[in-house]
């Protein structure tokens, strides 16, 4: 008898996927990366007028200092300045009349400065209000303001006439009121020369003296005024009285010079 086995392998189909387990928990934090290396320097910044700050700098914070004839001005924290304008570049800078950095003889409470090398202004006047002073840049003498001469610019109608012109405001002390001064003259280049003695009242000059006391206070003149010399080098002689009605005792005598 013989014996037959026979195997059936049976194949279900799949069934579903199972649900998603839980994630696993996070690895170990790794090593620390090596430092990057480091960038390459700025370029130094400049400062508002286009000068460029002394590449190291130390100095007194907020005050003005000179440098390579430049003026420079400290920032508040004394490690770093603005400014850097050179002297002899200045505007009334002049071959005859040269600009440089000061220290010294700088507007009151300013410690550096652009000065040039001879006054602007030499004031020597007697007369109704005696006042004399010697000044170098405006600000320098307190209460001193006047227009530095300039130099006559050939073909402008503007410049035909020689102009001068200061004011000094002082207070006394213990008084609150102001004493004023100051002379303001006109001489037309195109009729008088320098060296000439121009007999007042003239139409080719204009003299005022301005006071704080109206008695004082003069534009109507006798006697002469002489324009000694034109800029660079200029200078004024003073010797008339006053022919306004009640003011022939109101005198201007004395000189006012300079260089521009």
């Amino acid at each position: 008898m013989r014996l037959v086995l026979a195997f059936v392998l049976l194949t279900g189909c799949q069934g579903p996927k199972g649900d998603k387990g839980e994630p696993g928990s996070a690895g170990a934090t790794g090593p620390a990366g090596s430092n990057g290396t480091n960038g390459s320097n700025g370029m130094n910044g400049t400062t508002p007028d286009g000068g460029v700050a002394p590449s190291t700098t130390s100095c007194s914070p907020t005050q003005a200092f000179c440098e390579n004839n430049r003026v420079w001005y400290c920032t508040k924290s004394g490690a770093d300045a603005f400014g850097g304008g050179d002297c002899a570049a200045s505007a009334n800078s002049s071959a005859n009349n040269p600009y440089s950095c000061a220290t010294a003889g700088c507007p009151i409470g300013q410690t550096a400065c652009c000065k040039p090398a001879k006054p602007v202004y030499i004031i020597n006047i007697g007369g109704a209000i005696p006042f004399a002073a010697t000044s170098y840049v405006s600000g320098d003498i307190a209460g001193l303001g006047y227009i530095p001469i300039a130099m006559p610019a050939p073909g402008c109608a503007n410049m035909t006439a020689f102009f001068e012109y200061f004011n000094s405001s002082m207070v006394a002390i213990g008084s609150c009121t102001a004493s004023t001064v100051g002379v303001t003259t006109s001489i037309l280049r195109s009729a008088v020369s320098p060296g000439t003695a121009i007999t007042m009242p003239s139409p080719n000059v204009s003299l005022s003296l301005n006071s704080s006391d109206p008695t004082k206070s003069c534009s109507a003149w006798t006697g002469t005024v002489t324009w000694d010399s034109d800029v660079p080098s200029w200078k004024i002689t003073y010797n008339v009285t006053c022919s306004q009605v009640g003011k022939t005792g109101v005198t201007l005598t004395g000189t006012i010079s300079g260089d521009s």
